[in-house]
């Protein structure tokens, strides 16, 4: 049994393949640390480049209504996406969110609150 050509096949076949290319890539390095923010995504400099330069740069205090204002918004419904939630009001705190979490992974999608928005 040769590991080493096994696992070439795998990678070969693995249908994550192309989604190492979504990150800065050091060469020759296995990063597994679970405690950090991870690889940083290459998306994300793009974001970040908009943010400084043209939110905070060009728009000043006017992206606060422009733009920042409505990001936990934007965040409340792609988790309601997510965990398939209907209605009522939804809260979100990191010990909720994994509390949450934990609960719809076994298949049980409970009220979730989030202090202070309806919707």
């Amino acid at each position: 049994m040769d590991l080493k050509k096994i696992a070439i096949e795998k990678d070969n076949t693995d249908n994550l393949k192309t989604f190492k290319s979504k990150f800065i890539n050091n060469p020759n390095e296995i990063y597994l640390d679970g405690n950090s923010l991870g690889k940083l995504p290459v998306e994300s400099i793009k974001n970040l480049n908009e943010v400084i330069n043209n939110q905070w740069g060009v728009n000043l205090i006017r992206s606060w209504n422009d733009n920042w204002l409505n990001y936990s918004k934007k965040l409340m419904a792609k988790m309601k996406q997510a965990f398939g939630f209907k209605g009522g009001v939804f809260f979100s705190c990191h010990a909720r969110f994994f509390l949450a979490l934990k609960t719809a992974l076994n298949g049980v999608f409970p009220t979730i609150f989030l202090r202070g928005h309806n919707g």
